[in-house]
């Protein structure tokens, strides 16, 4: 069946059960009756279905660099959608040295412990909400844009780092063309 951008967006939140289970309304709300981090945390976790890793696995270990209100978010639905095969961590100091990740939630600018080569060379996902942080070297940015949240893909690094980004995904997002120098 073939699926319109507007529609796999919705497809991707009936999946992930957020319409079923309402919450309240916030002012930074993007979906009527969903946070700005419900919505995030549903595209994040549905990200796994719409991009292949260099190394295929059966449990996908997401990984986040601090605890956060989003973290918490994606950490409750993962627990509450045990089929999605997710499970989430914390990362440790220092960072990812002993760690297995597939994908990292980086809720900071890179530093050099947890930069983007660094991870693109170890095969992992790069995730982030902070403005430009595609453009920047990270690989999967979720952009506030005004009443919904946008996807941004760097996808020469993802491509580097050996992902293949559903063309569905795609549709989907501002596609850029690697770091501003």
């Amino acid at each position: 069946m073939r699926r319109t951008p507007l529609a796999l967006c919705w497809a991707l939140l009936f999946t992930s059960g957020l319409l079923a289970t309402p919450a309240g309304l916030t002012a930074a709300s993007t979906v009527p009756g969903y946070s700005e981090n419900q919505v995030k945390a549903a595209f994040i976790t549905h990200l796994f279905n719409f991009i292949e890793w260099p190394t295929e696995a059966t449990h996908y270990v997401l990984c986040a660099t601090q605890s956060s209100p989003l973290v918490a978010t994606v950490s409750e639905l993962v627990a509450a959608k045990p089929a999605l095969g997710l499970s989430v961590r914390l990362l440790g100091k220092p960072a990812m040295k002993q760690d297995v990740c597939h994908a990292v939630i980086i809720d900071t600018d890179f530093s050099d412990e947890l930069d983007a080569t660094t991870l693109a060379k170890r095969g992992v996902l790069t995730i982030g909400d902070t403005p430009g942080f595609a453009k920047r070297g990270g690989m999967i940015e979720l952009e506030r844009r005004p009443s919904r949240i946008g996807l941004v893909v760097n996808l020469p690094a993802t491509q580097k780092a050996g992902f293949q980004v559903s063309s569905k995904l795609l549709r989907l997002a501002t596609i850029v063309d690697g770091e501003d120098t």
